[in-house]
């Protein structure tokens, strides 16, 4: 189970710092996480495929299950395939786009980093370049921002949690699939009677 805190609201930032984050953030968080339990994993893989979190639950049909709530990487890996999305898991490396596990380090990783007893102290982000989307924010900040002001808040959560560093980094390559193109038809498709008036 990965620590993943409760979404913060967006009123405090204000229009224009939100307009200079160009970077896709899903709008449904709230109404996601009541719903279907959804959290860091589905947050970060929404905002990676530019969709909204209460469109990609269905490449995690492991939520169904309240005790299963957590994505670790052979779950979200299996949501890739599931959504037809190339990618390539990097170890302990930023990937340039798509989502990096975040490992909290303290004494569960001091014997062995990549432990499975280490994957309950894990959490998930988007990435693209230099910018981080955490669903504790909300919206994309540059990675020096959230390092400084995200990543105290998780610490703090953790008894005995020292620092952090990247467990895996999953780089997107490209869709096998032209789901976004096929959602978009889907959304602003008008009814065939509609077209034959």
């Amino acid at each position: 189970m990965s620590l993943c805190l409760e979404p913060s609201p967006l009123e405090s930032l204000s229009a224009s710092r939100r307009a200079e984050y160009r970077y896709y953030t899903p709008s449904d968080l709230t109404i996601a996480e009541i719903v279907f339990g959804a959290n860091c994993g589905p947050a970060a893989l929404a905002a990676s495929l530019s969709m909204e979190v209460t469109d990609i639950m269905r490449y995690l049909p492991h939520f169904e299950d309240e005790t299963k709530r957590f994505t670790n990487l052979t779950a979200m890996k299996a949501a890739l395939n599931a959504a037809d999305v190339l990618y390539e898991v990097k170890r302990s490396e930023f990937p340039s786009r798509g989502m990096a596990l975040i490992q909290w380090t303290g004494p569960w990783t001091q014997k062995h980093f990549f432990s499975r007893w280490s994957l309950r102290y894990t959490h998930w982000i988007a990435v693209d370049g230099d910018m981080i989307y955490d669903i504790h924010n909300g919206f994309w900040q540059h990675q020096d921002e959230w390092a400084r002001e995200v990543v105290p808040t998780y610490l703090a959560a953790l008894p005995q949690a020292a620092d952090w560093a990247v467990k895996y980094g999953i780089e997107l390559l490209k869709s096998n699939s032209n789901w976004q193109e096929s959602f978009l038809g889907l959304l602003f498709r008008r009814p065939d009677r509609i077209l034959s008036k």
